[in-house]
């Protein structure tokens, strides 16, 4: 992601459970006061306990892999910059002399410059795929000759600070990834066309969604008919936790509005300070950090008392994210484990039952890479010790049965599992999906190179075959997209819950027992701005924001769920009252001061638009209207760590910070976004 970001998008701690649109009401207290201080219970000990001036530091013992992690890994005081994890480069298929790869490689590299520099070749796009060429060729013959070139491109050309060159293609980092994408992919075609323009939208057009038959994709034709199950009447919470980011390496008294990087660290600089501190970074966190142990246990410690969800039927869902941002040298396959055992464990402490979790683009190492089966010999397998990892968590604490626990192994940490309820959740690994990961423009004209829908498809055909209700994955990429709405139409609406959204980790649910709709969502938060006031006598406060049905009131029958027939009228009502479109920007922005309004024409039409749509391909069509809008609405087109979604919506009830960092929080443009190819 690019810092700093626009405090208040995405929380340090947020979580949701809806309850029935009939009760008048909230579904526990309207606030809660979290006590102060850090609960000492929560872990068997510390290197460095919790008080009012830094966070805590604990021992923390792994289940999964029967072992202790070093307090080296997380010590803010000596932040890590290298690991020693496995690199993986493809295998090179012309072996030469050393003396004949050193003369090839001083030539490709004069080539590429050539390329760059010169006038044989016009516009970025052409450009761009002639150096890809020159790039696949070192690939195929030096591969681990790449990552340093990749470096020092990347500087000579301004690509990028050299900080940042250095930090990002290094072969512990992306270098090695890359060489694999140049070697696999087929740079010349529609595969060199989405790598040109995810390193900047002035090298090549974005792509759009090719023509895709579904002949023969289904195993059954859809029944004549198909309706979706008459509601029950009776309802559950549903708790949904996503994107806690912990950050274990926060630093109380750190600067809080640093200059770049992840603040509220302990080598985070304010513009101009000489070293000195401008913002002191509070116990709970600030605007630009991520979070603090203290910030996400008071949230645990909220998350009854405002919704009731131990003391009555409900099941939860975690979206993903455990890990903070930190930068690509700064974290490794232990750090990423460690924040998964970590959050896990704090989660199991206060929520009863089952929690139902998904992975994020930042619960692996590198951040958002996952690579498919289908990359040859150990390349395929370079992170199967994530979905190892996971699924030994989530059935130790008793979330997963074996068998769910086996299917997440295989298949990316995605399992199909069936609550006690009888609905059917399948969690996706939709990272496969997702532009970040760059593995996936290898074969982009196929949208399911991991094999992730096709699993995906088995499941809800299993699902029809015995009359389950079903939540299921979201979107990013443009053919991963399609296919998405596809098998969704296929198996919608007698399958699959018109229950959900796109919003990362805003789609909580009081949700009928029958159908799995959502009939209500209340929004609480916590007010970052009090955080630095706050005493030794008391945590932060958590309060009732909004209940989505109050908020946008058009009309719709209590007994009627908030399905995509509500959002589509909310929709239409938006069109003449602006009140409701800046209403829902608040709303989507968590009431956050740093959040830009929704004031203008252009504004209104392409957020009107952006929610009709809830795809990339359909988004892609909105017009542009500013930078909030697309902000919003490229975020929604990259929520790819869902349990649930068809519609772009705002069904939520949830406990947020009002800010804390985000994956792809409103961002500082990348420095080289709009750089050309050559100045």
């Amino acid at each position: 992601m690019a810092l700093p970001t626009l405090g208040g998008w995405l929380t340090a701690a947020l979580f949701a459970c809806l309850v029935d649109a009939q009760q008048a009401q909230l579904p526990g207290s309207s606030t809660y006061k979290a006590p102060a201080g850090f609960p000492t219970s929560l872990f068997k000990s510390y290197y460095a306990p919790a008080s009012p001036t830094q966070e805590p530091q604990p021992v923390v013992s792994d289940p999964a892999l029967q072992e202790i992690y070093p307090l080296n890994l997380t010590d803010p005081k000596d932040i890590p910059t290298s690991n020693s994890d496995p690199v993986y480069f493809p295998p090179s298929v012309q072996p030469t002399s050393n003396a004949s790869t050193q003369t090839f490689l001083q030539s490709a590299y004069q080539q590429v410059q050539e390329i760059i520099t010169g006038s044989g070749i016009s516009g970025n796009c052409s450009k761009c795929i002639a150096a890809l060429n020159v790039g696949k060729s070192i690939a195929q013959v030096a591969p681990q000759a790449l990552p340093p070139l990749f470096i020092s491109l990347c500087e000579s050309t301004g690509f990028a600070s050299n900080t940042t060159c250095q930090t990002t293609y290094s072969a512990q980092a992306l270098g090695s990834l890359w060489t694999q994408v140049l070697a696999y992919a087929d740079v010349s075609g529609q595969d060199g066309l989405y790598i040109c323009n995810s390193l900047s939208s002035t090298f090549c057009p974005a792509q759009k969604a090719n023509a895709l038959s579904t002949t023969g994709l289904f195993p059954k034709p859809k029944p004549a008919n198909a309706t979706a199950p008459k509601p029950s009447g009776n309802r559950v919470k549903v708790l949904h936790l996503s994107d806690l980011h912990l950050d274990p390496r926060y630093f109380v008294s750190a600067e809080a509005n640093c200059t770049s990087g992840l603040c509220c660290r302990t080598n985070a600089k304010a513009a101009g300070s000489n070293g000195s501190i401008a913002l002191p970074a509070s116990l709970y966190g600030a605007y630009k950090c991520d979070a603090p142990y203290d910030l996400i246990a008071a949230a645990m410690e909220a998350i009854d008392p405002l919704t009731g969800i131990n003391t009555e039927k409900a099941f939860s869902i975690y979206t993903g994210d455990v890990a903070a941002h930190d930068p690509a040298n700064q974290i490794s396959r232990a750090y990423v484990e460690y924040c998964e055992d970590s959050v896990y464990s704090l989660i199991k402490s206060y929520v009863r039952g089952s929690v139902f979790a998904t992975l994020g683009n930042h619960d692996t190492s590198p951040v958002a890479i996952d690579s498919p089966h289908t990359l040859p010999g150990p390349l395929g397998q370079q992170f199967a010790w994530n979905y190892d990892h996971v699924s030994s968590l989530w059935q130790a604490d008793g979330w997963i049965n074996s068998a769910a626990a086996a299917q997440a192994r295989i298949h990316y940490g995605a399992y199909a599992t069936v609550n006690s309820f009888g609905l059917k959740i399948i969690s996706l690994n939709t990272d496969f999906w997702y532009r970040r990961n760059i593995l996936n423009f290898i074969n982009t004209t196929d949208p399911d190179v991991s094999g992730m829908q096709q699993f995906l498809i088995e499941e809800l055909q299993a699902a029809e075959d015995a009359g389950q209700r079903v939540w299921d994955g979201t979107n990013p990429l443009p053919n991963p997209t399609n296919l998405f709405y596809q098998i969704v139409d296929r198996y919608s609406p007698h399958a699959v819950s018109s229950s959900t959204g796109i919003n990362d980790a805003l789609a909580p649910k009081a949700v009928d027992t029958s159908t799995f709709d959502v009939y209500d969502a209340y929004a609480f938060y916590a007010n970052v701005e009090s955080f630095s006031d706050l005493s030794t006598s008391s945590g932060p406060t958590f309060q009732f924001e909004y209940s989505t049905r109050e908020a946008y009131p058009i009309g719709w029958p209590d007994e009627a769920p908030l399905n995509a027939t509500y959002w589509h009228l909310v929709t239409e009502a938006m069109e003449t009252n602006r009140t409701m479109v800046e209403l829902y920007n608040t709303h989507q922005g968590k009431s956050s001061v740093l959040s830009p309004n929704c004031s203008s024409d252009a504004c209104a039409a392409a957020k009107i638009c952006y929610m009709r749509s809830g795809s990339q391909p359909l988004g892609s069509q909105c017009p542009q209207g500013s930078s909030q809008t697309r902000f919003f609405f490229t975020y929604q087109a990259n929520s790819c760590h869902k349990v649930a979604g068809t519609m772009a919506n705002d069904n939520n009830y949830e406990v947020v910070e009002e800010s804390q960092i985000s994956d792809d929080a409103p961002p500082v443009a990348k420095e080289h976004e709009e750089k050309p190819l050559h100045e």
